[in-house]
């Protein structure tokens, strides 16, 4: 049975992280730990599958549209992206500088 986003949500709240910064049934923002880059990485390539933009790449036209309205993103930040025909749904991983945490970001945006 594949995953759904509750489930992607549910799952990503149960990984060690710092602080959740906010929560709804189609957005979820928290702060993590660097060190649960792999298994968040892996449930977000179980939802989605491979990253639309990874670390290291520059964004393309795709990765643009689809990430400027949740802040954009930059070089060393991953997005995961899915277009379902009800809506389309985000994840974001930015790292932060001081190489311990990283901003997490789930959203649905219903079309």
């Amino acid at each position: 049975m594949p995953l759904t986003l509750d489930d992607l949500m549910r799952r990503a709240r149960q990984i060690r992280h710092e602080t959740t910064r906010r929560e709804s049934e189609d957005y979820l923002e928290m702060v993590m730990f660097r060190d649960s880059w792999d298994d968040l990485s892996k449930l977000f390539g179980a939802y989605f599958g491979a990253p639309l933009k990874g670390a290291g790449q520059e964004a393309g036209d795709e990765a643009s549209r689809v990430s400027d309205p949740h802040g954009g993103i930059s070089r060393e930040q991953v997005l995961y992206h899915a277009a379902h025909e009800e809506a389309e749904q985000v994840a974001m991983i930015w790292p932060w500088s001081d190489g311990k945490r990283m901003t997490v970001k789930i959203v649905q945006e219903c079309r």
